[in-house]
C-alpha cells in the first residue's frame, strides 16, 4: 500500500490527546470521524505508512489514522485489522 492505493495515514503523537469524541459511520471502531472540530485541528499534518506485501501495522487504539479512497486502477488493497481491548477493573 502506498499514497497510489490509499494507505495508512498516522497522526503522530495524537495518542497524547486521549480519546478525541468521534462519530459512527461503519461498523463499531471502523469508518469513524472525529466530531470536534477543534479537537481535529489540533492533530497538525498526517505522515503516510507505506507498507509491502506481507508488512503490518500495528498502533495503539489512541492513535488518529485514516486511510484514503483507493484511486489506483487495477491494485487491490487489502488488509486485515485486529482489534484487542483489555478489560480494565477498577481498583478496589
Amino acid at each position: 500500500m502506498d499514497s497510489g492505493n490509499g494507505c495508512l495515514r498516522y497522526y503522530p503523537h495524537s495518542h497524547r490527546l486521549g480519546l478525541l469524541p468521534h462519530e459512527g459511520g461503519g461498523p463499531r471502531g471502523f469508518s469513524q470521524r472525529i466530531g470536534d472540530r477543534t479537537a481535529a485541528s489540533a492533530l497538525g499534518a498526517d505522515e503516510a505508512v507505506a507498507l509491502e506485501p506481507g508488512d503490518a501495522a500495528l498502533h495503539d487504539g489512541l492513535v488518529v489514522h485514516r486511510a484514503e479512497v483507493n484511486r489506483s486502477v487495477g491494485r487491490h488493497r487489502r488488509a486485515l485489522g485486529v482489534v484487542y481491548r483489555a478489560v480494565v477493573s477498577e481498583p478496589g
